[in-house]
């Protein structure tokens, strides 16, 4: 395996939150990925890459009680009582599982969160940790990794231009033209994922799952996720 810090790379954390045009170069990974893993691609094709999101929804990765003493403890001091909520939170992942198989499918990374990101000598992106590459949504990726590598005022400021490059980005390079409603919509309810992942988190320093939970749960909470899942 190469060296990335050797050879001059850097890698990112959630202790050193992204501008938003480093978030576009994020992004900007993330489209070619979608594009070369699109229906019809040979990739697509992989009969391992099966979905991580619906299995995590029918069989939950921790119990119910112990998620929430997780959410009851400092990751969740910030966030409201409602989206503090583990049942609640288990039964909007449910329902994101059914969203996301009826729309259209590519492969996702699964978990672009700012330590799996990192900066090569010539500044270019790269992403490591492709453990959960799965079937789903374009969405649980921009979603998770915009809410994850922003502070909740930058995102804010900036989702809505960002996810509008994502789209534009994503057809030129000959992905799928994306409505701009269904595209927020897609972003708003996939936020979920990315919460519910840092939510049961237990093995990671305390600051850093502290700062994506606060980070995730927060966009769940200013995009009405749970509401517009019907939960």
């Amino acid at each position: 395996m190469n060296d990335v810090i050797a050879a001059g790379g850097r890698f990112c954390t959630a202790l050193e939150p992204f501008t938003a045009d480093e978030a576009a170069d994020g992004l900007a990974a993330l489209a070619r990925l979608h594009v070369a893993s699109q229906p019809g691609s040979a990739a697509f094709g992989f009969a391992w890459a099966r979905s991580f999101l619906d299995q995590i929804s029918k069989q939950p990765i921790i119990a119910h009680d112990a998620l929430q003493a997780l959410l009851d403890g400092p990751r969740g001091v910030l966030l409201a009582a409602e989206t503090r909520d583990a049942g609640r939170l288990q039964k909007a992942l449910e329902a994101l599982a059914a969203d996301v198989r009826a729309g259209p499918l590519c492969l996702v990374h699964g978990d672009a969160h700012a330590g799996n990101v990192y900066r090569q000598a010539d500044g270019a992106l790269g992403l490591v940790d492709w453990q959960i590459l799965q079937k789903g949504s374009w969405a649980m990726d921009v979603a998770y990794h915009l809410a994850a590598v922003l502070t909740p005022e930058v995102r804010r400021a900036n989702e809505r231009r960002l996810l509008a490059e994502y789209c534009a980005q994503l057809a030129a390079l000959g992905g799928p033209a994306i409505n701009a409603d269904d595209a927020w919509r897609a972003y708003r309810v996939a936020m979920i994922y990315g919460y519910y992942l840092w939510a049961i988190t237990r093995k990671v320093d305390a600051d850093i799952t502290n700062a994506f939970v606060h980070r995730l749960g927060t966009a769940a909470q200013d995009l009405e996720s749970f509401a517009l899942l019907g939960v």
